[in-house]
């Protein structure tokens, strides 16, 4: 799977969910993924829903645990809640459906 990248704290970083950390984010949030992505989707989330989501999504994007721990730490409470909402729609819809082509990408494929 494509990571997701943006930026978020200090550079651009690569997110992505895999096994392992949705497994983590399930177990750590006391919800299945469905049910996790219904709430973020729907805007009925909790803080937690949100930071566990980046958190673990920068480990899958190849980050060292500690670090990104430290990052969420760091820069979450710095920046506005929609762009963390913003990464945490955009990991979890890119692992739903897969990675979205650019537009001039798609319109390239077919020239």
């Amino acid at each position: 799977m494509i990571p997701h990248r943006a930026f978020f704290g200090n550079a651009e970083h690569d997110f992505r969910l895999e096994l392992p950390q949705i497994l983590e984010l399930e177990r750590s949030r006391d919800a299945g993924i469905g049910e996790l992505s219904r709430r973020v989707m729907g805007s009925s989330y909790r803080l937690a829903d949100l930071t566990e989501t980046l958190r673990l999504a920068l480990v899958g994007g190849g980050l060292d645990p500690q670090e990104a721990a430290a990052l969420v730490t760091a820069y979450l409470p710095m920046q506005p809640l929609e762009k963390t909402l913003t990464i945490a729609v955009d990991v979890l819809t890119e692992l739903y459906f897969g990675a979205q082509l650019p537009a001039d990408d798609v319109a390239g494929e077919f020239a």
